[in-house]
């Protein structure tokens, strides 16, 4: 069951998005009337797509909706058809689909499911990114310990990083956890 955030000044407003989300998927559906009530329940909810139906008592709802882009949430903009040109390119760079009333009820339901869709892809590309991170923060302190024995020991490059892998292979450990102890051997 998918978790459903709709930021909407209007309870009778966010109870209307909410039946036509309800008629695309089963949802669990969580309510707020502000951006600032929103960004507690972004944390608290942590949800699968984020309607925010603009403008709402706080600010016009662009920067909550940037807010919401921050997790893996597929977002929806609902602004009137007027404003929907002026914040249509913004929003788009930032991946969240704006949807003026104008549009009807059966594109919504398109965007409900488009914005589910991009949800679960987010969701999937999250361990390979915290894989790549974990990669480059490796990369980066091999590099310093690299650097620290070249500064303090007088080492060519190619001397330090034969160091750190033979003293991987002799302690049976990684080159990150070498470098961890080079870098706690110099105080960095």
């Amino acid at each position: 069951m998918e978790k459903v955030l709709i930021i909407s000044s209007s309870s009778k407003g966010g109870e209307v998005f909410a039946s036509l989300v309800s008629e695309r998927c089963t949802a669990q559906i969580h309510y707020a009337q502000s951006s600032q009530e929103g960004v507690k329940k972004l944390e608290e909810v942590d949800p699968a797509l984020v309607i925010i139906v603009a403008p709402l008592p706080d600010e016009y709802g662009s920067h909550l909706a940037e807010r919401s882009v921050e997790g893996n949430a597929g977002v929806i903009f609902v602004a009137r058809d007027m404003n929907r040109k002026v914040v249509s390119g913004q929003m788009r760079r930032l991946g969240i689909y704006v949807f003026s009333l104008e549009m009807g009820r059966s594109v919504f339901g398109y965007a409900v499911d488009i914005m589910l869709a991009v949800h679960y892809r987010l969701i999937s590309a999250a361990p390979k990114t915290e894989r790549l991170q974990q990669q480059l923060q490796d990369i980066r302190a091999i590099d310093r310990a690299k650097c620290l024995l070249i500064q303090y020991s007088g080492m060519t490059e190619q001397e330090a990083h034969r160091y750190i892998e033979k003293q991987a292979m002799d302690w049976r450990r990684t080159r990150r956890e070498v470098a961890d102890e080079i870098l706690k051997s110099y105080d960095v």
